[in-house]
């Protein structure tokens, strides 16, 4: 029982360090494309974008349209 949670704790450690190393990659991309005049708060909102259900996504920009006309912002 010891061994296995001196396992699960060594493989966790494993993992965060993997994920520090990721983590820098990824800020070191998003890094070179704002160097390159793209906006992070944008990158980051595509990327979400990206990662949802196209129709939910969809859903999502139909409302913000119907929003936008209602504020008289219209696009």
């Amino acid at each position: 029982m010891d061994e296995k949670l001196v396992q699960s704790l060594e493989k966790i450690e494993r993992l965060l360090e993997e994920k520090k190393a990721i983590d820098a990659d990824i800020n070191s991309i998003k890094k070179e494309l704002k160097s390159e005049g793209y906006i992070d708060s944008y990158i980051n909102y595509v990327l979400g974008l990206r990662q949802k259900d196209k129709d939910e996504v969809y859903e999502m920009l139909s409302l913000q349209e119907k929003y936008r006309k209602i504020a008289g912002i219209e696009s």
